[in-house]
């Protein structure tokens, strides 16, 4: 056999073989043309969220959120914090403005896909959940910027997967300093 014949048939033989081994990963109507089309994952499902306890001023722990369009303190209850195997990093956040008036909210943050969703909203001591939640894209600006300032220095991986929990007390008691993102 020469030289180039044997190149050639060991051509076609990792084309036979890269084909077979990738053939029940491919979608069934999809003919091999050296681009593999993977079939899609399960749809994700979201956990039911269970409403926490009533943030205790104790519990709260200060969040330094430095940026210009957040006017406010805020503040999250480390006993509501929760990184869960839906992916979802679910929190009680007390937003405290200046004359001292507090805003508590229960929501989560999708990191995989930069979403949130807001569960409850808090006032007289208890939470009150929403009717009818919904997964919104994090904010760009505005009032609600605090959420893409939470997921992208506090709670999310740069690779956009959900942090542990000791990991986000640790970037929240550093100021989220000490990390890269």
């Amino acid at each position: 056999m020469s030289t180039a014949s044997l190149f050639f048939t060991k051509r076609l033989l990792a084309a036979l073989l890269a084909g077979s081994v990738l053939s029940p990963c491919l979608a069934e109507d999809d003919a091999f043309d050296g681009i593999p089309r993977f079939l899609p994952g399960p749809e994700w499902q979201e956990q039911n969220a269970v409403l926490p306890a009533y943030p205790r001023d104790g519990n709260l722990v200060e969040v330094a959120l430095d940026h210009p369009e957040v006017t406010y303190r805020v503040l999250l209850d480390r006993k509501a914090l929760s990184s869960d195997e839906d992916g979802v990093v679910r929190y009680t956040a007390v937003l405290e403005s200046r004359a001292g008036t507090r805003n508590v909210i229960y929501e989560g943050i999708r990191c995989s896909n930069g979403s949130y969703k807001q569960y409850a909203f808090g006032g007289n001591g208890r939470l009150d959940p929403l009717a009818d939640p919904r997964w919104e894209e994090l904010p760009q600006y505005g009032e609600g910027l605090y959420r893409r300032v939470l997921a992208e220095y506090y709670m999310c991986s740069a690779s956009r997967l959900p942090l542990k929990v000791r990991q986000i007390l640790g970037r929240v008691s550093t100021g989220a300093e000490e990390f890269e993102y």
